[in-house]
């Protein structure tokens, strides 16, 4: 925003595109924030960078490695308030709040009440932020059935894999856990 001198007031809505992938012996996670101002004109900028991960790209490996600080990151955008505000060096700061009564800014100050956030990334990203191993090619993306299930001829049609059954198999996972 500060090289854009765009003024927090002119802001009407903050967008969050998170990506990732592994390639080459690295993972690589990206974020592109975007920033759409009062005349319609959206800005962005990219923010990435690489985590060296060892081995196969596995849900587990990859939840030791950035699922715990991503997973409370993305939580607080999605459920947060963002606050911009000038600073007196004339720099744009922003920060996560739950209440306006959190705010204290100056007369630039303005809050933005949710952020949506997109994701995107190969099929196996997407698999696995869904907790589906080797979906690539052993799961079904758009039902319960394994790959053994859905080659069979005349096969059954799964079970829709949906937002709740992902949330219902998460919580089986943590409690599994912590068993």
């Amino acid at each position: 925003m500060n090289e854009n001198h765009i003024k927090p007031l002119d802001v009407i809505a903050l967008e969050i595109v998170l990506g990732g992938d592994h390639g080459k012996g690295a993972f690589r996670l990206a974020f592109r924030a975007i920033v759409t101002v009062t005349s319609g004109t959206m800005y962005h900028c990219d923010y990435g960078g690489v985590a060296y991960v060892t081995g196969k790209d596995t849900p587990d490996v990859l939840e030791a490695a950035i699922m715990d600080w991503l997973t409370t990151d993305l939580e607080a955008i999605n459920s947060k308030k963002v606050v911009l505000d000038v600073l007196q060096d004339g720099n744009t700061a922003c920060a996560f709040v739950n209440t306006d009564e959190e705010v204290s800014g100056s007369r630039h100050c303005h809050s933005i009440q949710h952020v949506t956030i997109y994701n995107t990334g190969d099929l196996k990203w997407m698999a696995m932020l869904l907790g589906m191993v080797d979906m690539s090619s052993e799961w079904c993306i758009f039902c319960m059935l394994h790959k053994k299930q859905w080659l069979e001829n005349n096969h059954r049609k799964g079970n829709e894999r949906t937002i709740q059954k992902i949330q219902e198999l998460a919580a089986e996972k943590n409690h599994e856990q912590q068993v």
